[in-house]
């Protein structure tokens, strides 16, 4: 297996990107996420039914190098950025290439879709808003550095963070910048909307809540570490991961802690929230499921390498993809092995669902689509 081949490049990259990696519901059998993690607060939930065999792979489609950008599906299209500069559209069917879009850098952002519109940013410092039909572009704006994290957009707004430590409010439409917020430090990770307050976080450590249409300061929390991870909301408690292995619970309304748990590494991965169970990742090569109401663990599961990629939950099962080049289905209950597929490369990736078919990047510039066979 050719698993550790970039793995010193790759984990560099990481030290500095962290993990960024929202949701317009759609009919149907289309996919309902549109941005990372499946919807606005990030959860990471999946209303799709994903494969169970892992086995039958319907097509394989290679760019020139991998990437860490998660793959978003709109209508029949199916979207993700790479290494190589480039943001792809494939047909999510045939696998075939429909248009690229070539940036002066590599795309580790995930892209976000409102309307015809595609958004996303790039290692060049630009952030994108492209026709999602044809590739044409519709703007760039310049920030002062790359941009990693991955857009969130609502009512015609633009959220998103550059590692030149500041976020952006953006129009859709002309990409106008209608508003910036400084943190003392780079931007990693994305923005979760939960009612109007926006949430991120910097890392100076601190994660910040905002108000959506004025931009102040509705509370801030100084987590002790820098935080990489996208905040994922649930029904009562915000939980965000730091470089110091915390997974911190904190009050919807007011920011205040209501309890830690520790992993033994880095949590780099966001985490995925039902009202049952969160799941997240870390470093240390684990996974970890937790009550969300008291942090108690309720199980583990332990891969053979570190974990950068976010898990998905989908009805009652979590997939994820891991550094060493498995991509795992567990059961969301018991955090048992259901089954795994063998990459062969590291999988940065978070996975989309649709319609029984999974979708996942890996590190040698390959975008999979796996199904259950007949």
């Amino acid at each position: 297996m050719n698993v550790f081949y970039r793995l010193s490049q790759f984990v560099l990259m990481l030290l500095l990107v962290g993990l960024t990696i929202g949701c317009d519901v759609s009919p149907g059998n289309e996919l309902q996420a549109q941005m990372f993690r499946e919807d606005p607060q990030r959860s990471g939930v999946s209303q799709q039914v994903g494969p169970r065999a892992l086995e039958e792979v319907l097509w394989q489609f290679s760019g020139d190098e991998g990437g860490a950008s998660s793959p978003i599906i709109s209508g029949q299209l199916i979207y993700i950025g790479s290494y190589d500069g480039h943001l792809y559209a494939v047909n999510k069917t045939t696998g075939e290439k429909q248009w690229q879009y070539q940036t002066d850098a590599g795309v580790f952002s995930t892209p976000a879709i409102s309307g015809d519109s595609i958004v996303f940013g790039s290692d060049d410092g630009l952030v994108y808003a492209l026709d999602k039909n044809t590739g044409e572009k519709r703007w760039a704006f310049e920030t002062g550095d790359k941009v990693f994290a991955s857009p969130l957009i609502d009512e015609n707004r633009v959220f998103i963070g550059s590692l030149d430590g500041n976020l952006y409010v953006l129009n859709l439409d002309t990409g106008e910048m209608l508003r910036q917020f400084t943190t003392g430090e780079a931007i990693d990770s994305s923005v979760s909307l939960t009612g109007n307050t926006l949430l991120f976080g910097s890392d100076d450590g601190t994660l910040y809540a905002l108000n959506a249409d004025s931009g102040e300061v509705e509370w801030q929390y100084d987590s002790g570490a820098p935080i990489d991870s996208t905040p994922a909301v649930g029904r009562f408690h915000i939980y965000v991961g730091n470089d110091a292995g915390e997974l911190i619970a904190l009050d919807r309304l007011t920011g205040e802690k209501q309890w830690t748990f520790r992993a033994q590494s880095k949590l780099f991965a966001s985490a995925a929230v039902t009202d049952d169970y969160i799941v997240t990742a870390s470093t240390d090569s684990y996974l970890y499921a937790l009550d969300p109401e008291t942090g108690k663990l309720a199980w583990q599961y332990q891969t053979e390498a570190p974990v950068f990629a976010s898990p998905v939950i989908a009805g009652e099962h979590v997939y994820v993809g891991g550094m060493d080049g498995y991509l795992y289905l567990l059961q969301l209950e018991t955090g048992e092995l259901v089954n795994r597929y063998d990459a062969d490369w590291p999988i940065f990736s978070s996975v989309a669902i649709d319609n029984h078919t999974l979708y996942f990047s890996s590190d040698d510039g390959e975008l999979t689509a796996l199904q259950d066979s007949e």
